[in-house]
């Protein structure tokens, strides 16, 4: 038997064993490609998670600029000349100004 026909018997013989395993071989890489992107993907379920997390850090600081804002108005209505809160206008007065009545104690504390 010569090198060549040696050569081509073992060529015909890969070539009828791939046919076998090449099917598989593609199928098991598309799964594992794909379940891979399905996870760690842009669009995975880890990516997902991490928008689940901001979104609800989003309507946590919604809701605490709403109660600041709710707040900042009560404080604007209480300053209205129709209902104006005589103690709050003393308060923004003697802040603004910076009046002591002698009869009080003032305590100095950093502001933030």
């Amino acid at each position: 038997m010569s090198f060549v026909t040696r050569n081509s018997m073992w060529l015909r013989e890969i070539r009828r064993r791939s046919h076998r395993f090449l099917g598989p071989s593609a199928t098991i890489c598309l799964v594992a490609y794909f379940a891979y992107h399905l996870v760690e993907g842009r669009r995975g379920l880890l990516a997902w998670q991490h928008l689940e997390v901001q979104l609800a850090r989003a309507h946590e600081r919604a809701t605490e600029l709403k109660q600041e804002e709710q707040r900042l108005t009560n404080r604007v209505n209480l300053l209205r000349s129709e209902s104006i809160c005589t103690d709050l206008l003393v308060e923004r007065a003697k802040e603004i100004l910076g009046y002591v009545n002698p009869d009080e104690i003032v305590v100095m504390t950093k502001e933030k």
